[in-house]
């Protein structure tokens, strides 16, 4: 019954969307004269808004060393400044972002949000309102990794090869944990006295741009460097004992096995028996590198204590057995 020409009234059970009502209006007096109907569309939404960074990029990068990754909501970059490209179904977006917070109104669903970082974890909070009034809430970690990947302290195992440096087994299973997760990393080990085909001697410093060139340095096929190396570094390949490739894991640790490799033993002709024990001095070489291709080379020296004898055995007189 109008009030005054007004009316009020609930209706329930709407469906999520576009729902239609039918209002009819009936004479006062008599309620079967039929006076009009009216169709009343009423939308319903009870979804919450959607936000989604859908791009990341610098304001200048142009000798392109700056990089981002998003993975699962989080972003890791090794640039201090960025700039993320958001996409929102909503008119309002508050960020809060290393607990300052801010309002910034949206145009045609997109905003860019420009972001200054401290080195470490940064904190970001986004949060939108739509029309309806429902609200949308997403939280982002970003990572400003700016240094260089390394090898925790006295992460590095067993002792015998990291702390007391002599062994005396030429193969040794080795762990450890890099300072980053996912650390691409090439190890191999160098015995002393080795040098190049040019007469110089060699460290793990020498390997670095021998095994991290880019791919169209190497063979298409087998990925073997192609000839435009030069010889002197092809040489180098001969020296690897056990070159092995792997990857940190998500929480930095690694397991590898590298092989200790012992000097060739010489024998003269010297009256008596010659016995000499073997010991060899050498370097475990770990290169590192990390997504975003910051590159460090580490170097462990440990001593191969083989216990091998050599033995000339020309005057060596063996006891007879007599026959009875």
């Amino acid at each position: 019954v109008l009030d005054g020409g007004a009316f009020n009234f609930s209706v329930s059970s709407l469906s999520n969307g576009l729902n239609s009502i039918r209002l009819i209006s009936t004479d006062e007096i008599n309620k079967n004269i039929f006076m009009g109907e009216e169709f009343v569309p009423v939308l319903v939404d009870t979804e919450k808004p959607v936000i989604d960074i859908v791009d990341i990029f610098f304001r200048s990068n142009a000798d392109n060393t700056k990089k981002a990754f998003l993975e699962n909501g989080d972003i890791d970059t090794n640039s201090n400044s960025i700039v993320l490209n958001i996409s929102v179904d909503a008119t309002t977006l508050n960020y809060t972002f290393n607990n300052k917070t801010e309002v910034v109104p949206i145009n045609g669903g997109m905003i860019e949000l420009a972001l200054n970082l401290k080195s470490g974890k940064n904190n970001l909070d986004l949060v939108v309102v739509d029309e309806a009034g429902n609200v949308a809430h997403k939280a982002h970690q970003i990572n400003y990794d700016n240094e260089k990947p390394s090898i925790e302290d006295d992460s590095l195992s067993p002792a015998s090869v990291f702390k007391e440096k002599n062994v005396h087994f030429f193969l040794q299973n080795i762990k450890g944990k890099t300072n980053k997760a996912n650390v691409n990393m090439v190890i191999f080990t160098i015995p002393e006295g080795v040098r190049d085909s040019n007469d110089n001697s060699v460290s793990c410093n020498d390997y670095s741009n021998l095994f991290f060139r880019q791919s169209e340095d190497r063979d298409e096929n087998t990925y073997d460097p192609i000839e435009s190396i030069p010889d002197g570094q092809l040489s180098l390949l001969s020296l690897i004992s056990h070159k092995e490739e792997l990857t940190s894991d998500s929480n930095g640790n690694f397991e590898a096995l590298v092989s200790l490799q012992e000097k060739n033993i010489d024998v003269d002709d010297a009256t008596g028996t010659k016995i000499s024990a073997v010991k060899t001095k050498n370097t475990i070489c770990m290169v590192l590198v990390d997504r975003f291709g910051n590159e460090k080379i580490e170097d462990f020296k440990v001593t191969f204590d083989a216990g091998n004898t050599a033995v000339s055995y020309t005057h060596l007189t063996l006891p007879t057995k007599r026959i009875v």
